[in-house]
This record gives structure tokens, sequence and C-alpha cells, in this order.
């Protein structure tokens, strides 16, 4: 008898507990409220992806002038060699091998340098103004942000790749070929 008795207080008590638990749950079930941006919101918005461009457009001329400085450093190495190349002494073709290999491979470097401290500046200089925004805006201008300079730095490492095939395959090229007549 006392078993049934407790058995039975055990279900009383918990099927209050599970009523509680679902009455709880339909009590805290509400709805999600969406907001339409106000003027300022959309204001800011605009502000924002207007100064994006422009900061955009800028991050590309100073891309752009860094890469025509590595062409143009580049080009002159490939001159000197392509002198030393013409005069076909075989030492000194060696010799100018290598140091055009190993300064191509330094302005490899110093464009990456260079052009990471761009992206950084405009990464640095865009996060305050994305904090600035209203919060019901600022995680989408947060990804915006992100996935550009994301996308600055993945199209870089490519490049960088790129030059680093590059001087590897300048350095296995036979630059003399000796014919036996």
């Amino acid at each position: 008898m006392r078993n049934l008795v407790s058995i039975f207080v055990l279900c009383l008590f918990t099927t209050a507990v599970f009523g509680q638990e679902s009455l709880l749950s339909d009590l805290m079930n509400v709805e999600p409220v969406v907001l339409k941006a106000d003027e300022t919101t959309q204001e800011s918005a605009d502000e924002f992806t207007k100064e994006l461009g422009e900061n955009q457009a800028k991050v590309d001329k100073l891309l752009q002038k860094h890469s025509d400085k590595f062409k143009k450093d580049v080009g002159e190495t490939m001159s000197k060699f392509n002198k030393v190349l013409a005069k076909a002494i075989e030492q000194d073709i060696i010799n100018e091998k290598g140091k055009v290999a190993s300064q191509v491979n330094a302005f490899s470097h110093e464009l990456l340098k260079a052009k990471k401290t761009v992206i950084t500046d405009f990464e640095n200089e865009m996060n305050p103004k994305v904090r600035a925004l209203p919060k019901a805006i600022r995680p989408d201008k947060e990804m915006e942000l992100k996935e550009i300079v994301d996308g600055y730095r993945e199209s870089l490492k490519a490049e960088f790749d790129a030059n680093k095939a590059v001087i590897a395959s300048f350095r296995s090229t036979e630059h003399i070929v000796t014919t036996v007549d």
C-alpha cells in the first residue's frame, strides 16, 4: 500500500512538473519583432557604402602603384641580365643568374610587404567606421568588410605564389646551351 501511494505521489509530482514546463514554454514562446531601418540607419549605411567604395578605389590605386614599381624593378634587372647573356661568357652568366634570382625574390617579398601594409591600413581605417554604425546593420557591414579584405589577401597570396613559381622556373632554366660543331 505504501508503494502504491508513493507511485501515485510520484506520478502526480511528475505530471505537475512536466505540465509546468509546457506551460512555461508556451508563455515564453514570443514571435520576434521585425523593425525596419529608420532613416538615419539607412543614411549611415549609404554613407558607409560610399566611404567603402572610395577607400577601395584608393587601395586599388596603391596596389597598382606597387605592382608597377615591381614590374619596373624586375624589368631593369632582367635587361641587365640580358646584356650579360648577350656577352655569352659562361661564368658571368651563372653569377648574374644567381644575382637576378635573388634580386627578383627580394623584390617579390618587398611587393608582398607593401601590399599587405596597404590592405592592413585599409582594414584599420574601415573598422572604426564599421563600429560607429547602428547595431542593426553593423554585423552585415562587418561581414562585407571581412569578405573584401579576405579577397584582397587571397589575391595577394596567389600573386606571391605565382611569383615564387616564376623565380623557381627561372632558376631551373638553362640559359647556356653549348653546341659542338
